[in-house]
């Protein structure tokens, strides 16, 4: 039987290599900001994680804040613009699962990327880590590589809401999605149909854009899986699914006749028709409705 805390949560070594050049300003650096910038927020439990964690992200050269507990964690959500959450499930005071919600219960921390840490994998802590808003859910042993792949991925998808990351090269960007009577604002990252507003989580948000600017594709489980977690394995699969159902109870009118997102039997998703056919479709539900 496992008799070691339950906290522990063991990381497989791999060497520290700084990067050259910092992707933020830092202290000292001759940068003047008007105001304090966003970090990263590392929240565990564990002090010997959170020390390898902590140097690979400074090796790096992410602002870093730390909290060994829920408590401490929340506080400084309160008190500091954050860039991104890295937090253990299992935190003391208020776990990860409850600081997850508490952070998309705040206008100010709706879009920050959070991504929660395990214990070991389990299907069911990770359907549930993403059912109360995390963008990702990692597992025990870590291996720093997929870490930084997972935190790159989070980030680049939150760019638009992130103006001050500055590790991916900014390009113009679209300022608003518009298919049928579904309107999505890129900026401020909502999304309207028929003029009223749809909330959506963060993964929910970077699924339905990744779907619309593939409209008309037909796109496989396994390019979704690493277009929102950079890993495309059986469990992300599955995740796939969960997540496109969730997405559609709050976008279609009728689950049972699913106007946006299709099913293609043993492939995966597409997102509606060509632009005439996707209209005639929605004139011919208003129809029915009416």
């Amino acid at each position: 039987m496992d008799q070691r805390p339950r906290s522990f949560l063991p990381m497989e070594p791999v060497p520290l290599q700084p990067s050259a050049t910092a992707l933020w300003p830092e202290e000292g650096d001759g940068h003047v900001l008007a105001e304090e910038p966003p970090r990263l927020l590392l929240a565990i439990s564990d002090p010997q994680l959170s020390q390898l964690l902590g140097d690979h992200l400074r090796a790096e050269h992410y602002p870093l804040l730390t909290a060994n507990d829920g408590d401490e964690a929340w506080q400084i959500v309160q008190q500091h613009p954050l860039l991104g959450v890295i937090a253990e499930l299992t935190l003391s005071g208020k776990d990860g699962l409850e600081l997850c919600r508490l952070l998309r219960s705040r206008e100010a921390t709706q879009a920050v990327p959070i991504l929660l840490v395990g214990r070991q994998y389990d299907s069911m802590d990770a359907v549930i880590a993403l059912e109360v808003g995390a963008d990702g859910y990692l597992a025990a042993p870590l291996w720093w590589p997929l870490v930084r792949a997972q935190l790159k991925v989070l980030l680049r998808r939150c760019q638009i809401c992130c103006p001050s990351l500055a590790v991916f090269p900014r390009q113009r960007q679209l300022r608003a999605l518009t298919v049928a009577d579904l309107h999505v604002d890129l900026i401020g990252r909502r999304v309207f149909r028929g003029g009223q507003e749809i909330h959506l989580s963060t993964l929910l948000f970077d699924l339905l854009v990744y779907l619309i600017r593939r409209r008309g594709s037909v796109l496989q489980r396994g390019e979704i899986a690493l277009a929102l977690w950079g890993k495309q394995t059986a469990a992300e699969e599955r995740l796939v699914d969960a997540a496109i159902y969730r997405l559609r109870a709050r976008l279609e009118p009728d689950l049972s006749h699913p106007l946006y997102i299709q099913t293609v039997r043993g492939v995966g998703y597409r997102f509606l028709e060509e632009e005439g056919a996707a209209d005639t479709r929605f004139r011919r539900a208003s129809a029915s409705q009416a």
